[in-house]
């Protein structure tokens, strides 16, 4: 019996591609501290604001096309891709508006399509 649980290794997220250069060079001021190397906490690099974003439309995709509930992740959807487009064009992820847009539909319906599988008959 297989859970009904979203596949992370399945799902290929635009801020997959970020190095570390590429975090460093988006934020700086993060970086600023030479002496315990990072003045700002982890949570706040936007690398991880990346993924956590990512992370949360890919489970509202995800439990939704299940015919699961709409989990409270505290988020709405509309301002977590308009937010996710910003962060996408600080870290030089995607090539405009539209191309970001894109890259987060991809998400959604990559991790809709797991979903699916395990959707009941007259529930997607």
């Amino acid at each position: 019996m297989s859970r009904e649980v979203l596949d992370w290794n399945k799902l290929e997220l635009p801020s997959d591609q970020m190095t570390l250069g590429a975090i460093r060079r988006a934020q700086p001021e993060v970086f600023a501290d030479t002496i315990s190397g990072i003045s700002q906490p982890i949570n706040n690099v936007l690398a991880f604001e990346l993924l956590f974003k990512e992370m949360d439309l890919a489970i509202l995709a995800f439990a939704k096309a299940a015919g699961h509930k709409r989990p409270d992740l505290g988020v709405v959807r509309s301002e977590t891709i308009q937010e996710l487009k910003a962060d996408y064009a600080a870290a030089g992820i995607g090539e405009g508006p539209a191309s970001r847009l894109a890259l987060i539909r991809k998400i959604e319906s990559d991790a809709a399509a797991q979903g699916r599988a395990f959707a009941k008959p007259g529930k997607s």
